[in-house]
């Protein structure tokens, strides 16, 4: 994962931890602003809110070129 590159949340990881519907997650899309560590990255999302997530808990819908 690196910058660029457009994301969603895993929705094996993720609905381990939050319930199917809930702020209707498995539809979010984001960009990844930068790369903080191997754990944890800056996003974008698309409601407007850039938010610290864990690396693990997202997956790569589109690499950034």
């Amino acid at each position: 994962m690196k910058k660029g590159d457009l994301v969603r949340f895993d929705k094996v990881i993720v609905s381990e931890l939050l319930d199917e519907g809930v702020d209707n997650w498995e539809n979010w899309v984001g960009i990844v602003l930068y790369m903080q560590d191997a754990d944890f990255c800056k996003v974008a999302w698309q409601d407007g809110v850039t938010r610290q997530e864990f690396v693990e808990q997202l997956e790569i819908i589109s690499n950034a070129n």
